[in-house]
């Protein structure tokens, strides 16, 4: 989005509820700066898990702080120390050379290919793309080794297991459920409503 005055935006919700942010984290930043400086208090913005991302945090903090919330599918950055498969991802993006902080896409893609090579491995060396499809279909619980909440690739579904932060004294804090995630089916809801 090349939204470039936000001013009619930020007019429209004064006084309204709850804002949903989907994807385009560079829009959502610029959207929350331009309200923060028009010293517009903003509803709570709930944003997807794309803006649970440090360097996100740290170019947009002032303008995020105590108004947004995201609902987190993966271990806590902050929690790193109680989840040994984030620490693996750690190591694994310092000794690539990476210098940029983990995001919980970044953890996704890593739980994702964790997914793969763990079909690979099973299937030994007789992998062929129809076995290692096959193996992939067949997996109906997945949390990538502790990095996620579980999931269930086979059904191709929304992940249900969640937690949720808000961004609280510049960083983001835990606030529902305590640990863990919470894999209620009612954490998901559909939407008729067509981005764009």
């Amino acid at each position: 989005i090349g939204q470039t005055n936000w001013g009619p935006f930020i007019d429209a919700l004064k006084g309204s509820g709850l804002i949903y942010a989907v994807g385009a984290p560079d829009a959502t930043g610029s959207f929350l700066d331009a309200a923060h400086n028009s010293g517009v208090k903003l509803p709570p913005v709930v944003g997807d898990q794309s803006l649970y991302n440090q360097a996100w945090l740290d170019a947009h903090k002032d303008s995020a702080e105590g108004v947004v919330w995201v609902p987190v599918t993966t271990c806590f950055l902050e929690e790193a120390d109680s989840c040994p498969e984030l620490l693996r991802y750690g190591a694994a993006l310092k000794d690539a050379g990476i210098s940029a902080p983990p995001s919980a896409l970044g953890i996704q893609t890593w739980s994702s290919a964790l997914l793969f090579a763990d079909a690979v491995k099973k299937l030994g060396s007789d992998v062929t793309r129809p076995k290692l499809l096959a193996q992939l279909k067949s997996v109906t619980k997945w949390t990538g080794f502790g990095i996620n909440g579980e999931t269930n690739p086979s059904a191709n579904t929304i992940q249900a297991c969640v937690a949720i932060a808000r961004v609280e004294g510049g960083k983001y804090v835990r606030v529902t459920p305590k640990s863990g995630y919470s894999c209620d089916p009612s954490n998901v809801v559909m939407s008729d409503v067509a981005e764009g």
